[in-house]
């Protein structure tokens, strides 16, 4: 979401509540591939550690979204709930595609497999 609460709002709709002290959000810069990196350093200044992109996951309805994640080196999940179909997101290779992010506890475990 372009804020923390959209991305709650988001998410709670698939029953995910996340209390999470890391993030980067549309507001935090204009340029979407500099957020994965906002969040890196969020979390390397909180917790004293050298994190790996590779244990991050980005969200996104969009092959921006997909893009961005695999420029952080991070993990991606396309969802088919925005104005792309599930073909036009495949073309940009996500790590997993979803039409509902209902039931993570079955897709996170297929995505880290």
């Amino acid at each position: 979401g372009n804020f923390p609460e959209a991305a709650d709002a988001k998410l709670a709709i698939a029953g995910i509540h996340i209390d999470y002290k890391i993030g980067a959000f549309g507001e935090y810069h204009r340029d979407r591939n500099m957020l994965p990196h906002l969040a890196l350093s969020k979390a390397e200044e909180l917790f004293d550690v050298n994190p790996d992109p590779t244990r991050f996951i980005i969200i996104g309805d969009t092959p921006r979204d997909v893009m961005c994640a695999k420029n952080a080196g991070m993990r991606s999940v396309a969802v088919t709930t925005g104005k792309f179909s599930r073909e036009e997101l495949a073309e940009h290779a996500p790590d997993l595609i979803l039409d509902t992010m209902k039931n993570p506890e079955i897709w996170f475990n297929q995505l880290i497999g």
